[in-house]
């Protein structure tokens, strides 16, 4: 994944003197650019393979939009880190398809643990972010959350079970995902300290 990112940075920055001065940083979002890609075509054969291609678009984009503000644990390994996102992904596709009912208790989750998340984010700010920054990913948050509550409250009225579901694991994913980093960070930090 580097070989091609390095390569499409050298390409820009031989097209503009601006693109040079910021080589590494598009390398780097080339770099990731592409392995998401990856990640999401092969998880995209899968859904074809197991006819869950509605729950990968709605697992995708909810757990997109929350991960993008939300932040969670970032896997040092490429091939770790795709490996764990297929199995996760298509482990969530597979057990959410196979959901024919669902009552209320499933959007009180939901609730929960999009208000725990932002709880987690308020107790256990990340240093990394200044202050503005944490207004502005905490608004972009809140309409996240409401975008995804509204989502799930449509779908369980056109009677699309296993995509609530499929909300669900998604937040509950971002919500392990938090509380994994958030103990990494505090466990780093505390041996740094000794």
């Amino acid at each position: 994944m580097e070989f091609f990112a390095i390569h499409l940075a050298k390409f820009l920055s031989e097209k503009d003197e601006k693109y040079k001065k910021n080589f590494e940083l598009y390398k780097y979002g080339f770099q990731v650019g592409i392995e998401m890609l990856c990640c999401c075509f092969l998880c995209g054969i899968i859904a074809i393979w197991t006819h869950t291609v509605q729950e990968l678009i709605v697992f995708l984009f909810t757990f997109s939009w929350l991960r993008l503000y939300v932040g969670g644990i970032h896997l040092k390994n490429y091939s770790a880190c795709l490996i764990l996102s297929c199995i996760v992904i298509s482990s969530s596709m597979f057990i959410s398809s196979k959901i024919t009912e669902i009552n209320l208790i499933i959007h009180i989750v939901i609730v929960i643990l999009l208000y725990s998340i932002k709880q987690m984010l308020t107790l256990f700010p990340n240093e990394k972010e200044a202050p503005n920054e944490r207004v502005y990913f905490n608004n972009k948050y809140k309409r996240a959350c409401f975008g995804i509550v509204a989502s799930s409250i449509f779908l369980l009225y056109i009677k699309k079970y296993s995509l609530v579901v499929t909300i669900l694991c998604a937040i509950f994913i971002v919500w392990i995902s938090l509380i994994v980093e958030r103990i990494y960070t505090k466990v780093k930090g505390d041996k740094k300290d000794e």
